[in-house]
């Protein structure tokens, strides 16, 4: 039951291993009339040292049941990268499911794993990783991600003011497309702190202005074109 005592119904139940044990930041999809996908972090608890692993659950009875978590790759404080930060789950053009996971380095140089899956999310197949652009370090590369078809946007609010990349996915790797920039010449901290993304249009967030005691925010809404991204609409609560 939840606080308030009302029953909740428990769709994928933690595994007996505790490092796996805190399940949280879930995503799904539905890939067919009966099938859901479900992806999340699990690890021994929430935060940067709880060994966060990216994880998928698969339900073929409409969502009254899921499979065991099935973890991809294993994260942990010992290993290369400490944790998995944020997830992204999408459909590509060609049906084919795509997950991307940030995986948290020490420097904050943060990495993006990617897997795909072409049956329905029953096996998954790791790609390429995506890269910060020029080895960028302290930038959150991936702290927010956003998944649309064969475009990803990829938020990374600690690079100056922050930042947003644009990556399309090409013949089993990711190629940057585009670096979104606000457009209004603010320095805009956090730039990035959150982003959407449908079709052709994103949404970034920024959560401040240099002066930090205004904190206004702002969000600027970008259009593609072919390859070209342009800024359509600024708007901002100051």
């Amino acid at each position: 039951r939840n606080l308030a005592g009302l029953p909740v119904r428990i769709a994928v139940a933690p595994p007996d291993d505790p490092r796996f044990a805190h399940l949280s930041w879930n995503k799904v999809v539905r890939t067919g009339p009966n099938t859901l996908i479900l992806a999340y972090v699990a690890g021994a608890f929430h935060g940067a040292h709880g060994g966060g692993s990216p994880a998928v659950s698969r339900s073929v009875d409409g969502g009254a049941s899921f499979s065991p978590p099935e973890v991809l790759r294993r994260f942990g404080p010992e290993l290369d990268y400490s944790c998995c930060g944020n997830l992204a789950l999408g459909i590509a053009p060609d049906g084919a499911l795509v997950l991307l996971a940030m995986a948290y380095t020490g420097d904050r140089a943060n990495h993006i794993f990617g897997w795909r899956s072409e049956d329905d999310g029953a096996t998954w197949t790791q790609e390429a990783k995506l890269l910060p652009p020029d080895g960028a370090t302290e930038s959150y590369f991936g702290e927010t991600l956003a998944l649309s078809a064969e475009l990803v946007v990829v938020g990374a609010p600690g690079e100056d003011f922050g930042t947003a990349y644009v990556f399309r996915h090409e013949a089993g790797t990711w190629v940057q497309e585009a670096k979104l920039l606000p457009t209004d010449g603010t320095n805009w901290a956090g730039f990035g702190r959150s982003v959407a993304l449908l079709g052709d249009l994103a949404v970034v967030g920024a959560t401040w202005t240099e002066h930090l005691c205004a904190r206004p925010g702002a969000a600027y809404l970008f259009r593609r074109q072919g390859c070209i991204w342009t800024c359509l609409l600024y708007t901002s609560d100051a």
